[in-house]
């Protein structure tokens, strides 16, 4: 199956895997409108790199923030795991 996004006007062609065609469309939702906001908050220099870049850039920090959540929920479980007698 092929899909893809539009970046300042421009279409980038995305393959899809078939055999999970709603995580296919999760991730080119998501990604979609990471490159809309990103496009959105540049002022000048706005080109197909500085755009992807920056939504890049923002998905990155999500990502990293996420699994800092994730790492301190699994040591306060742990933690609580070891207080049971």
């Amino acid at each position: 199956m092929s899909s893809g996004v539009t970046i300042l006007g421009q279409r980038i062609p995305l393959r899809v895997v078939e055999e999970d065609a709603s995580l296919s469309a999760e991730v080119l939702a998501l990604v979609s409108s990471r490159l809309e906001a990103a496009e959105s908050r540049l002022k000048t220099q706005k080109n197909v790199q500085n755009v992807t870049l920056l939504a890049l850039l923002d998905l990155a920090e999500e990502y990293v923030r996420a699994k800092r959540r994730v790492a301190s929920f699994q040591a306060e479980l742990s933690a609580q795991v070891d207080q049971i007698p």
